[in-house]
């Protein structure tokens, strides 16, 4: 399991290379989709911390905190990550940047604002509320709500664009092909 920093750190470092602007609000979304795929494809949780319902739907607060210094703005931070993800962990986070990322943040928004999602559950106006990790598996798991569809979908045309796994260099840190950053 992993530090929803080092997840910050790579879901920045791949928008920033793709020429997307991160904000806190787009990057706390991200982060629960990226919990709520894991959940949804291994039963484990791709980092400890907690999700909790905030106004503008979940939030990890540490990634909040860390990033609260940007304000609204996007997030300019491009410190390396200390973690280094195996293969599957690599592929889930593109596939969620594939598939979540082509959203507008404010469509994020809404998506984890529809009925029945573990946000509308837990959300209470003005309390911060941490969401189980039980509602989140069991949401993604049986294609809730915030799941939308599948991201291997084949009737998706972004499900078209191949998986790529990253070579290794010398110290095993994984190598991103430039195609993928077009």
């Amino acid at each position: 399991m992993y530090s929803a920093l080092d997840v910050s750190r790579f879901l920045i470092d791949f928008s920033s290379h793709r020429g997307d602007e991160m904000t806190n609000l787009r990057l706390n979304k991200l982060l629960y989709f990226a919990q709520g795929n894991s959940l949804a494809r291994t039963g484990k949780r791709l980092f400890n911390d907690v999700v909790q319902a905030w106004q503008l739907g979940p939030v990890v607060p540490v990634a909040y905190d860390r990033y609260s210094v940007c304000g609204s703005g996007p997030i300019s931070e491009s410190a390396p990550n200390s973690e280094e993800f195996p293969d599957d962990v690599v592929d889930l986070l593109i596939d969620v940047m594939r598939y979540y990322g082509r959203y507008t943040t404010s469509t994020l928004v809404d998506m984890t604002h529809r009925p029945d999602t573990p946000w509308a559950r837990y959300y209470i106006s003005g309390i911060k509320r941490d969401i189980p990790v039980s509602e989140i598996r069991n949401s993604f798991s049986r294609g809730g709500a915030e799941w939308v569809s599948s991201i291997n979908d084949p009737s998706d045309p972004f499900s078209k664009i191949p998986i790529y796994t990253p070579s290794r260099d010398e110290q095993g840190v994984a190598i991103l092909p430039r195609e993928l950053f077009d």
